[in-house]
């Protein structure tokens, strides 16, 4: 981490920590370095087969891994198969799991404002309509009549600025849907949970405050979940 002013790095910075990036879903989740026995810094990947890059990277950074995780690994294997036996607090974990993971992403995403094209429309038409509305009344108003165009105008605006805030609150659930359902379906299709599964684990992520809890639409969630 570098110092920085008004966003322009200066000096060389300190190490911050470090970071694991998922290859599947793309997340991006904070590392423990204590777990390596190596950081292979700048680690020469373009000369092994593409095939063989996973397992060079582990046997130089981290080369108990597998026995680590055996168990693990194995139960995921079971639930690809569809083999697996598991008790219930297990499998709530399991399903738990995916949506603790990737809530803190989701909080920082949501600390910035999202604009898509529903949104940019809605700015657009909340600007342009008062102006004609506007130009219009000023237009064909007359007598009596004009005198009630700053109230017409006045609800327009606020008609207008209501389905900003609309929007924007719908941006969000629309940014979800397209960045996070479909990871969080990659880890749950294993596991084919309930919809009062789902509702309970909801539940208990709304209660300790996550977005992802408050946000996430079951009925729009449980479609992906259906195996393929």
């Amino acid at each position: 981490m570098a110092g920085h002013v008004y966003g322009v790095s200066v000096g060389g910075g300190k190490l911050a920590g470090f970071e694991r990036f998922c290859l599947t879903c793309k997340t991006v989740l904070g590392a423990e370095h204590e777990a390596y026995s190596n950081i292979a810094k700048d680690y020469p990947l373009e000369r092994v087969p593409e095939s063989n890059q996973i397992s060079h990277l582990i046997r130089a950074t981290n080369p108990e891994l597998a026995e680590r995780y055996a168990r693990r690994l194995e139960l995921e294997q079971d639930l690809r198969r569809g083999n697996a036996v598991i008790d219930t607090a297990t499998r709530k974990h399991l399903i738990k799991e995916p949506f603790l993971i990737l809530a803190p992403a989701v909080e920082r995403a949501f600390e910035s404002t999202h604009i898509d094209l529903p949104l940019l429309l809605t700015i657009a038409a909340a600007i342009a309509v008062p102006i004609g509305a506007f130009w219009l009344f000023d237009l064909f108003l007359v007598g009596d009549a004009k005198e009630l165009m700053p109230m017409f105008l006045a609800a327009i605006g606020l008609a207008s600025f209501v389905a900003v805030l609309v929007q924007g609150h719908l941006a969000k659930n629309r940014f979800l849907r397209r960045h996070f359902y479909p990871k969080l379906a990659q880890a749950l299709v294993p596991l084919r949970p309930q919809p009062a599964e789902l509702a309970m684990v909801l539940s208990e992520l709304r209660q300790l405050g996550f977005a992802l809890g408050k946000r996430t639409n079951p009925a729009a969630l449980e479609p992906l979940l259906r195996p393929a």
